[in-house]
């Protein structure tokens, strides 16, 4: 368990939970607000919100030292594929579980639980796919 959750898991959390915040309530403004889908929204929060987390987690979270145009690459991939398996799982488990409320109430439900899922995924990601084997100084 110790090497789950160690100083950068709660860096991660530290950071990870007003970013989900503030991105998140960015999702659910333009989803609510505007005639845009669902998926579109949730593909904003994950975009605005994977710009801000990748320079804060290279710098504070990972402390990633070494310089590598992979890197940027990399963690554009996790976040799609992040992406991809979040509401791979939300969207049809709420339309399930949730099949006889307003679509409206259904999509806001599958954000958010695609928000949790993306983010638990995106720390396993970025730790042991993107930021590996990198230097760290704690």
């Amino acid at each position: 368990m110790k090497r789950l959750v160690d100083k950068t898991t709660i860096r991660y959390m530290e950071f990870g939970v007003l970013n989900a915040l503030f991105c998140t309530a960015i999702m659910y403004l333009l989803y609510n607000l505007t005639s845009l889908e669902s998926w579109v929204c949730a593909l904003v929060n994950h975009g605005l919100g994977g710009v801000i987390s990748y320079v804060f987690n290279r710098n504070y979270v990972f402390r990633a030292r070494k310089r590598s145009l992979r890197t940027p690459v990399l963690f554009a991939l996790n976040l799609a594929v992040c992406y991809v398996i979040a509401y791979s799982i939300a969207l049809p488990g709420i339309e399930v579980w949730m099949r006889r409320w307003p679509e409206t109430a259904q999509d806001n439900v599958a954000m958010g639980l695609g928000v949790l899922i993306f983010v638990v995924l995106n720390y396993f990601g970025q730790r042991y796919f993107v930021f590996r084997g990198f230097d760290r100084k704690d």
